[in-house]
């Protein structure tokens, strides 16, 4: 519930709040119902009762149902490989690089994509060395150009992630035009499983190119 909340926008935050203040009013309208002392007291409370749960249930399934909706296309989209992989073991990247032996780590990086180029947090890795630590900017751009090529590629959280740090670094090299093409492209792919709130920020990310 938590990492679902944090990834709803403002409206469908106010709509699930909304929806679940009217499911208590509803069950506190319910409880003076059942204690009514007339029929036709019981009746009304019901019915206001009913009403009152079917307006936040309508507010409830506006604000949790894209979040349901993305998992459930996550969960249809991603292949099953990829949901039981563990993740990649990066303790022997991360002391490569407290040691500052910042060449060895992306040795070790480039090895560990040899044997499984699938998971995207190797490239983020090396996206980050190149950028980061060696100081190559343009071969950063290019290691994560070659990753977005990638005909087939598992479904996952991360390719965002990817896409959005390479369109932050194309845009401060002034290539925003190869961002923008590539920006498009994911955009109008198909089975990419983007959620709904990463392509609104990818859509944002788009704008700020123009």
């Amino acid at each position: 519930p938590a990492q679902m909340w944090k990834r709803m926008n403002s409206m469908e935050r106010i709509c699930t709040a909304t929806g679940l203040a009217i499911m208590a009013f509803a069950l506190f309208l319910f409880i003076l119902a059942t204690q009514a002392k007339s029929e036709a007291g019981v009746i009304m409370g019901v019915l206001i009762f009913a009403a009152a749960a079917v307006l936040g249930g309508c507010f409830l399934a506006y604000g949790l149902t894209g979040q349901i909706a993305d998992g459930f296309v996550y969960g249809l989209l991603a292949p099953r490989r990829y949901l039981r992989k563990a993740p990649p073991l990066m303790a022997q990247i991360e002391a490569l690089i407290k040691q500052e032996r910042f060449a060895e780590a992306l040795n070790r990086v480039d090895k560990m994509l040899e044997q499984d180029p699938d998971v995207v947090r190797l490239h983020i890795a090396k996206f980050d060395l190149l950028l980061i630590h060696l100081k190559r900017p343009a071969d950063a751009l290019l290691c994560a150009e070659a990753f977005f090529r990638r005909p087939e590629r598992f479904v996952s959280g991360d390719n965002a992630v990817l896409l959005l740090r390479y369109t932050e670094l194309a845009r401060a090299m002034q290539k925003n035009r190869d961002a923008e093409m590539l920006l498009r492209s994911e955009l109008a792919r198909r089975r990419t499983g983007y959620t709904r709130l990463e392509r609104e920020r990818l859509n944002s990310a788009l704008k700020t190119l123009a």
